[in-house]
């Protein structure tokens, strides 16, 4: 029976080292850590898509002059790329304007 205040000894040695273990702390990031993106509205130049004449869609863009114009798809950016500058200015005016025809009819 002298056996048990000995091990009861190192038992509570050991919960108040587990008790102190178990205080909660705030993560800190490190330094280098980048802050959170955020999102930020795309502010375009057209509401039509220079090339086919539906919506531009905010999430489908390129930068051209300083501006940020917008397409109804993917697939027109490069089409987009490949004009003039002179077409690729015909092309954003008329879309803004209202103008817009298909490409695809060769009018626009």
């Amino acid at each position: 029976m002298k056996i048990r205040p000995f091990l009861a000894l190192p038992a509570a040695g050991l919960f108040a080292l587990a008790a102190g273990c178990a205080v909660e702390t705030e993560p800190v990031p490190p330094a280098d850590a980048e802050a959170p993106a955020t999102t930020e509205a795309v502010a375009l130049v057209n509401e039509t898509c220079p090339l086919m004449g539906g919506d531009a869609d905010p999430a489908v863009t390129t930068e051209w002059n300083g501006q940020t114009v917008g397409f109804c798809c993917a697939q027109c950016i490069p089409e987009w790329q490949e004009l003039t500058e002179e077409e690729k200015a015909e092309k954003l005016a008329a879309a803004q304007a209202g103008e817009t025809q298909n490409a695809m009819d060769g009018d626009a």
